[in-house]
């Protein structure tokens, strides 16, 4: 991949990628709490 750099933190775990772990922990609860919408 190339492209500009954004000079930010970059955090990565299985398919989401944020900013901080708490970043993270957050997107996972919010999946699970059914947050983030459903694919058909």
């Amino acid at each position: 991949m190339c492209g500009e750099p954004i000079d930010e933190p970059v955090v990565a775990q299985g398919p989401l990628v944020m900013n901080t772990m708490q970043e993270i922990r957050q997107a996972v609860l919010d999946w699970r709490h059914g947050k983030m919408g459903r694919l058909s």
